[in-house]
């Protein structure tokens, strides 16, 4: 009769206090991530003691379900729900007890407690820009970030690979779709049709992967600054939510011919400084030169300032 008395409710709910990884969670959301259990203690026992734990219908559920998981029964009061992987980015997760929840003996809850939880949101970054003739033609020199056309860019030659790595394996096909490759106007860019993307490195695109390798159908215009956008809203695999803001990274066509005497930003590092210690060096150029081309051609080349891609190398004495 003493426990008949008592109501069945909610104690406590965890992961706890609520800790935001985005100014755009919902406000007192706590977050969840990595391998997170959420636990839920109730203040009777929801089973039988001696019962079928693993058996016993979960006490609580974690809506929208579409994340893969089990329940089980730590004890009599206490609930878990692990998943199977990591919690995937950007969702939005309410977690309460089933309806209509009792205990063993035939306590009906009354009321309900409802917990939110958001997940990290997706990033995007720049692993690398792979170009088999940059690299070829400068003896394996060459590097998409060597001096850019512009501070944070990297130079994106014709038919080079960008590859993206996102924090959580994508689909390939969802992520390409997504992409959208776009100017950057306040740059100087002139008006110029930019390519189409499509799946490149032979990469299968019904395979999740954390890297994602784009190839550009054609070449983004010598010089022309421009950035690969994710959009906010994306979905970029069936568990993920949409993405909360726009990711991005900034790409340029060709960088314009340029004698590289002075470091116009000095690296922080001591060890990436230019320290010129001998009085023969060798200067690699970029002059956008064909590799027929031969030295009573190079003023004219020179002259010309021609768009970069190719390199080469003087002597100087």
């Amino acid at each position: 009769a003493f426990l008949e008395s008592l109501p069945l409710n909610v104690t406590i709910v965890t992961p706890g206090a609520p800790r935001s990884h985005s100014s755009s969670s919902a406000p007192h959301s706590r977050s969840l991530s990595r391998r997170d259990a959420i636990t839920m203690v109730f203040s009777r026992a929801v089973i039988a003691l001696g019962g079928d734990w693993d058996a016993a219908p979960p006490a609580f559920e974690v809506s929208p379900p579409s994340t893969p998981g089990s329940f089980r029964w730590v004890t009599t009061a206490i609930a878990r729900f692990d998943p199977d992987d990591d919690w995937p980015p950007d969702l939005e997760l309410t977690v309460a007890p089933v309806r209509g929840l009792t205990t063993f003996d035939g306590v009906t809850m009354r009321s309900r407690t409802e917990v939110r939880y958001h997940t990290p949101p997706l990033s995007m970054r720049l692993s690398a820009v792979q170009s088999d003739a940059a690299t070829n033609a400068t003896d394996g020199i060459w590097d998409a970030r060597t001096a850019p056309v512009k501070q944070g860019y990297s130079e994106v030659p014709p038919g080079a690979r960008v590859l993206l790595h996102f924090s959580a394996a994508v689909d390939p096909a969802r992520a390409l779709a997504a992409l959208e490759l776009q100017s950057v106007e306040d740059a100087g860019s002139r008006a110029a049709a930019l390519p189409a993307l499509r799946l490149g490195c032979d990469q299968d695109a019904s395979a999740r992967n954390s890297t994602l390798c784009v190839e550009l159908v054609g070449s983004l215009p010598r010089g022309i600054l421009a950035k690969l956008v994710l959009p906010a809203g994306s979905r970029v695999h069936e568990l993920f939510g949409a993405t909360r803001s726009e990711l991005s990274v900034k790409l340029s066509g060709l960088a314009p011919f340029a004698f590289p005497f002075t470091q116009t930003d000095i690296p922080a590092k001591s060890w990436r400084q230019a320290h010129p210690k001998y009085r023969r060096l060798d200067l690699w150029l970029r002059h956008g030169l064909d590799a027929a081309d031969d030295d009573a051609d190079a003023g004219a080349g020179v002259a010309d300032s021609g768009g970069g891609g190719g390199g080469g190398s003087a002597e100087l004495g």
